[in-house]
C-alpha cells in the first residue's frame, strides 16, 4: 500500500504503469501502414541530406521532424517503441508539473487515466511512426517547455539547465506548425504577465519567445510549404484558392465546431460535468441552467434522432470540402459557437477562483485556436482527426486544473 508520506512521488508509480501500457501498445502496433510506407521507401533509396533538401524545397518545413522520422524508420521497431513511449511519459510528466501535483495521488492517477483512455486511432491516422513523431513528439517537448513557465512566474528565475535544454526542445517542437504558434502565443502572453508582475523584462522569456518566433518564421518562408499549398488546392480543395480572410476563419471555426458536436470527446464532457458539479455544490442555479441547456442541446444533436434533418445535414457539411462558407445560416452557426464559448467561460468565471479562471481560459482558448488556425490550410480535411490532437491535449490540462480546484475546495 502506498502511503501519503512515501518518499517516492505518486506520479512515479503512475509513470511506471503508463510506461508498460504505452510500450505494449507500441509493440503490438502494426508496421508499414499509412505514410510510414512512403517514408521508409525514401529512407532506403535516398541520402538523408538529399531527401531533406528535396522536402524543404518542394513540400514541407518539418525537416527536423522528418530527419528524426527517417532515422527511426531505418532502425529496428523497438527503438521507436522505446523513444516514443518516453515521449508519452514526458507528456504526462509535463502535465503533472503544470499542475504541481507530483505528490497528489488522486490528480496523478486522474491525469494518467485521461491520457490512457484517449482514443488510440488519433495516434496512427497517418501511420504510427509518422503520426507520433509529427504530433506526439512536438506535444511532449512543447508541453515540457511550457510546464516550467509557471516556476518562473513564482520567483522570476529560470533554472539554467532548463534554458539550455529548452533550445533543442523548442527547435524540435517548433518544427510542427501548430506547436510553433502555441509556443509563440504562450511565451508572448507570459512575458507580458511577468513584466506586469515583476516590473522588469525577463530575458529568459525573451529568448524563448525569439526561438519560438524563429521557428514560426521558418515555416512562413519555406518554399516547400508554398508549393504544397498549391498542390493541396489543386488536388483536394480547388475553392480554397478564392477564399479570403473571412472565409478561412469561417472554415476553421465551423469545421472545428461541427467536429466537436458530431464527434463528442470525453475531454469536453468532463469539462462540462466539472462545471455543473461546482455549480451544484455552490447552488449556482444560473450556471446549472446554462450548463444543462448546453448539455441537452449537445445530446440532441448527437442523438441521431433526426439524421436527415436540415440542421444535421447543414452541420455535417462543414466536415468536408465546402465551397460556400459565408452565408446567413453559417454566420448564425458561427455566432452559436462564439456564444457557447462565452457562456462556458462565464460559468467558469462565476464558479472558480480568479487564478483558475485565467489559467483554464488561456488553455481553452489556446486549444480552440490551435485547431481553428488550420482553416488557413487547404489540407485540413486531408489531415483528418490528428489535427485535433493539440486541442484535446490542452483541454485535458484545463480539465485537470478544474479538477484540482474541486479537490482543493473539497467540493467532491
Amino acid at each position: 500500500m502506498i502511503r501519503k508520506n512515501s518518499s517516492v512521488p505518486y506520479y512515479i508509480y503512475v509513470e511506471m504503469s503508463l510506461a508498460l501500457f504505452y510500450f505494449v501498445i507500441h509493440i503490438i502496433a502494426p508496421s508499414g501502414i499509412g505514410d510510414d510506407v512512403w517514408f521508409k521507401t525514401m529512407a532506403n533509396t535516398m541520402p538523408l541530406t538529399t531527401y531533406l533538401q528535396m522536402r524543404y524545397t518542394t513540400w514541407t518545413s518539418r525537416v527536423v521532424l522528418e530527419m528524426i522520422l527517417i532515422t527511426l524508420l531505418k532502425l529496428p521497431k523497438i527503438v521507436w517503441a522505446i523513444l516514443d513511449t518516453a515521449m508519452f511519459l514526458l507528456l504526462y510528466k509535463s502535465i503533472v508539473h503544470f499542475l504541481h501535483c507530483e505528490n497528489d495521488k488522486e490528480l496523478a492517477i486522474l491525469c494518467g487515466i485521461m491520457l490512457c483512455i484517449f482514443p488510440i486511432n488519433y495516434y496512427n491516422s497517418a501511420g504510427w511512426v509518422t503520426t507520433t513523431v509529427n504530433y506526439i513528439w512536438p506535444l511532449a517537448l512543447g508541453f515540457w517547455v511550457l510546464s516550467h513557465f509557471g516556476d518562473c512566474l513564482q520567483n522570476d528565475r529560470f533554472n539554467k539547465k532548463y534554458i539550455l535544454l529548452c533550445i533543442p526542445a523548442i527547435l524540435i517542437a517548433g518544427n510542427q506548425e501548430q506547436m510553433s504558434a502555441l509556443l509563440c502565443g504562450f511565451s508572448f502572453v507570459l512575458l507580458g504577465y511577468s513584466f506586469w508582475k515583476f516590473k522588469k523584462v525577463n530575458w529568459n522569456y525573451v529568448v524563448v519567445l525569439l526561438l519560438s518566433a524563429g521557428t514560426l518564421v521558418f515555416h512562413m518562408v519555406c518554399p516547400g510549404n508554398a508549393e504544397r499549398v498549391l498542390v493541396d488546392i489543386s488536388d483536394s480543395y480547388p475553392a480554397f484558392a478564392h477564399f479570403g480572410l473571412i472565409d478561412k476563419v469561417y472554415l476553421g471555426v465551423l469545421s472545428t465546431f461541427s467536429w466537436v458536436i458530431s464527434k463528442p470527446s470525453y475531454v469536453l464532457v468532463v469539462f462540462l460535468l466539472e462545471l455543473l458539479l461546482i455549480a451544484w455544490k455552490k447552488r449556482d442555479y444560473l450556471s446549472i441552467g446554462i450548463g444543462s441547456a448546453i448539455g441537452f442541446l449537445w445530446m440532441f444533436l448527437i442523438s441521431e434522432l433526426y439524421p436527415d434533418s436540415a440542421v444535421i445535414q447543414f452541420m455535417q457539411s462543414f466536415l468536408s470540402v465546402n465551397e460556400h462558407l459565408v452565408t446567413g445560416y453559417s454566420t448564425l452557426y458561427f455566432g452559436m459557437f462564439i456564444l457557447v464559448v462565452i457562456l462556458l467561460l462565464a460559468m467558469l468565471y462565476r464558479l472558480a477562483s480568479k487564478n483558475v479562471f485565467l489559467i483554464v481560459s488561456l488553455m481553452m482558448c489556446a486549444a480552440l485556436m490551435s485547431r481553428v488556425v488550420l482553416g488557413f490550410s487547404p489540407s485540413l480535411f486531408v489531415s483528418g482527426k490528428r489535427t485535433f490532437l493539440f486541442m484535446y491535449m490542452l483541454i485535458i490540462v484545463g480539465d485537470l486544473f478544474v479538477a484540482k480546484y474541486i479537490q482543493e475546495c473539497h467540493l467532491f
